[in-house]
């Protein structure tokens, strides 16, 4: 009976697991979605310029790497996959030792990565819209990636060794 009990517990955390895991797919797409509509809407019209001030959006393009950074494009390509596809080899790496909340901001970084990679292979550059005065013009791609990585190396450094210090401790 004890068994038993214990395979339903077991069997209970992989649903949940599978649902969290399904979630933050899911939000990843959503998000590589909106960015792709936005590019669109944007690619669109002959001229778009929105909002006043510090924030602003507009249309533009980067043919480089982040902050307009030249780089050659037949580099940047395999680049780009050779990245993406360590990145995916990691997420399942987290998946199947569960470790989602390293997953999270991983599958946010691919899904970001993947809509920029997507206007490279279409037009040879990344179509960038947000404009934010005094610093540069990005994407919803653009905050996805910054944004996983941050929490990525919070989680590494930050809450790791928060643990680490406790189990050490106990």
């Amino acid at each position: 009976m004890r068994r038993m009990q214990k395979e339903i517990e077991k069997s209970n955390l992989k649903m949940s697991q599978k649902i969290k895991i399904t979630a933050i797919v899911v939000l990843g797409l959503f998000l590589f979605l909106i960015d792709q509509v936005f590019k669109y809407l944007i690619m669109a019209g002959d001229r778009v310029n929105i909002g006043y001030g510090w924030l602003r959006i507009e249309k533009a393009t980067n043919a480089g790497i982040a902050f307009g950074i030249n780089f050659n494009l037949y580099l940047l390509i395999p680049l780009y996959v050779a990245v993406i596809a360590i990145l995916l080899y990691y997420c399942v790496k987290k998946i199947k030792s569960g470790e989602l909340n390293k997953f999270f901001p991983l599958s946010i970084v691919i899904w970001g990565a993947l809509s920029n990679f997507v206007d490279r292979v279409r037009f040879g550059y990344v179509v960038d819209y947000i404009y934010l005065k005094n610093f540069s013009v990005l994407n919803v791609a653009d905050i996805m990636i910054t944004l996983g990585i941050t929490y990525f190396i919070y989680v590494n450094f930050f809450i790791n060794s928060k643990i680490e210090k406790h189990e050490n401790n106990s």
